[in-house]
Parts: C-alpha cells; sequence; structure tokens
C-alpha cells in the first residue's frame, strides 16, 4: 500500500446489486482520502450474471439502470435504459468491475457458469479506454439461514461456499486473459464476521446499509487504489467506532489474505 491518492479517479461496474453495495459509500470514502475528481457509475440489473453481461454486451441491450456519482457531494442519480456499450465507451474509466450474479439460474459457487467471463472481458477490452484496468469484484457469501437456492443448495453452510468462491477466483477468475486482478471485498466481509458484529446483512444477503457497505467500499477503494485506508478519518452515519475499526482491519487483513479469512485480533 501506498499514501499517494489519485487526484482522479473514474469507476465504473459493470454489475447488480452487489455493486450497488460496493459504489454505495465510494465517494464519501474516495473523498475523505483525498481524491479531488470523481466519476463513479454502477450499471444495475439485479441478479445480473457474467453470462448476461456478455450477451448483453453482445446485443447492445439498453436494459441497465445507470446510477452515477460526479461531484463532492456523494449523491447518486438514476438514468434508465443504458447499455453496457455505451457506458464503457462514455468515459476515460480508470477501473471497470464486472460483477457476477445469478438472475438467469447462474451460481457463484460452480464454474461453469462463469463460462462467458473470458469473452466478456475480451469484448471491453476491445472497446474500453487503453488504460482502464478490467477488475473481478469479488462478492460475499450470504448468511446461513438465507432462502436464496444457492445458500440452501449448501444445507447454509456459507462457510463452505466461501471456500470454494476463493477457490474459483484463485485458481481460475484471475487468470482470465486481459482481467488486471480480483478485488478482496468477499474476504474482507467474511473477516469481519469473526468479530462482535452481530450481522453485516440487511436481509441476510445483501449488505447493511452502514457496516456492510462500508466495509465492501472500503476494501474496494483499497485494492484499486493501493491506497493506505488506516487512519481513513469518514465512515457512515451510524457506524460507531469500534465496527470503523472492524471495517479497517478486515479490509487490511484482505489485502494481505484475500482467499483465505483472517481471525479479529479486535
Amino acid at each position: 500500500m501506498n499514501n499517494s491518492v489519485p487526484e482522479t479517479l473514474k469507476i465504473l461496474f459493470v454489475g447488480n446489486s452487489f455493486s450497488v453495495d460496493t459504489a454505495q459509500h465510494l465517494p464519501e470514502v474516495a473523498l475523505s482520502m483525498g481524491v479531488k475528481n470523481l466519476h463513479f457509475a454502477v450499471l444495475y440489473i439485479g441478479g445480473c450474471s457474467t453470462r448476461r453481461h456478455y450477451s448483453n454486451l453482445i446485443d447492445n441491450v439498453k436494459g441497465y439502470d445507470y446510477y452515477e456519482s460526479v461531484g463532492k457531494d456523494g449523491e447518486w442519480s438514476c438514468t434508465n435504459g443504458v447499455s453496457n456499450v455505451d457506458a464503457i465507451k462514455s468515459d476515460d474509466w480508470d477501473i471497470i468491475a464486472l460483477q457476477h450474479g445469478t438472475i438467469d439460474g447462474s451460481k457463484n459457487t460452480e464454474l461453469e457458469y462463469y463460462d462467458k467471463l473470458a469473452p466478456l472481458v475480451e469484448e471491453i477490452r476491445k472497446i474500453a479506454p487503453e488504460k482502464s484496468k478490467i477488475v473481478f469484484n469479488r462478492h460475499w457469501v450470504g448468511e446461513s439461514w438465507h432462502t436464496h437456492p444457492e445458500i440452501v443448495s449448501f444445507g447454509g453452510d456459507t462457510a463452505k461456499m466461501y471456500e470454494i468462491v476463493s477457490g474459483i477466483v484463485k485458481d481460475h477468475v484471475v487468470k482470465t486473459p486481459h482481467l488486471d486482478f480480483a478485488t478482496p471485498v468477499g474476504t474482507a466481509i467474511q473477516n469481519a464476521r469473526t468479530t462482535r458484529i452481530e450481522s453485516l446483512n440487511r436481509d441476510g444477503y445483501h449488505l447493511s446499509l452502514g457496516t456492510g457497505r462500508y466495509i465492501a467500499a472500503l476494501a474496494f477503494f483499497a485494492s484499486v487504489t493501493g491506497c493506505d485506508i488506516s487512519d481513513i478519518g469518514w465512515a457512515p452515519e451510524g457506524v460507531n467506532e469500534y465496527e470503523k475499526a472492524v471495517a479497517i482491519e478486515s479490509t487490511l487483513n484482505a489485502l494481505k489474505t484475500p482467499y483465505s479469512v483472517t481471525e479479529s485480533k479486535i
């Protein structure tokens, strides 16, 4: 990590609700860390998988909600009916982050459902700005009691699900041609689950609006910029000092060991 904060940062998520969770507090995190100019955007279709992102790109489907944050207030606006092709071409993005989902029957824990990731990255590389880094935003697993079909299929053993997803990302996803790296967001969330915080999810699957989303934003920001977030000043309203310390510790540990859980010491 380093203390060299970029003056300008432009990030586009080709994603789903996991991307919305990750990006929600990114503007405040970036501004707090000293970024002067930002353009953050999320292409959203609920549960959208890499398979569907690929078909949407090939067919130039104008089916995404486009959330956008520009400026210093951290606010988000929304435009409907945007294509991923147009969004990718719309700015000289520093980071284009891809998200996997399960809306079309895809699963996070089975490699076969990532089969369109490589062609998706290849096609994006053809149309993206030359300087853009293409990354995979590593998702988290839900809580054991949730009724999501994939969680139910594992009998609620989300620790096992985490291990399987870690293996897929480590052994396959990060080796995708033209993909730069994977973020450790899912591991940061899993690290925080070793603490006294009762839950990091608002519904057992999506992240809590305060601490859960804060951890995701910190882990994403630190991984794509290399900046040291140890002394970040900002935290969302309602996040107490212990929860803030957990978010920082969980992120730092995830950056060091992105494919395995690190027990908290606080």
